[in-house]
């Protein structure tokens, strides 16, 4: 039985990796792709919040708000900055191209 288990969430776990690569390479846009790559954290993120609001006062969530989009953030440029290098600007300032 153990085996049945452990081979069932191996095939959940490659699937979710297939789909989430399909997922992120499909955009056809750099900074897209930048956007959508970051989207486990923010799922992740996500949950917490969810999982914490009921056990959390109203400013506590606030700052994991504020700290969770910080962390978006922080993994778009890194992966933008890994990917693309220092030519790919996306977000505020961005400039389109044309």
């Amino acid at each position: 039985m153990g085996g049945s288990v452990k081979s069932i969430f191996s095939m959940l776990f490659v699937a979710s990796a297939i789909i989430y690569l399909l997922y992120t390479l499909s955009a056809t846009e750099p900074c897209e792709r930048v956007y959508r790559s970051a989207s486990p954290v923010r799922m992740v993120m996500q949950a917490f919040r969810l999982g914490v609001e009921n056990w959390a006062n109203i400013s506590q969530q606030s700052e994991f708000f504020i700290w969770s989009l910080k962390a978006d953030i922080a993994t778009q440029e890194f992966l933008a900055h890994q990917f693309y290098g220092e030519a790919l600007v996306c977000g505020k300032g961005a400039k389109k191209s044309s």
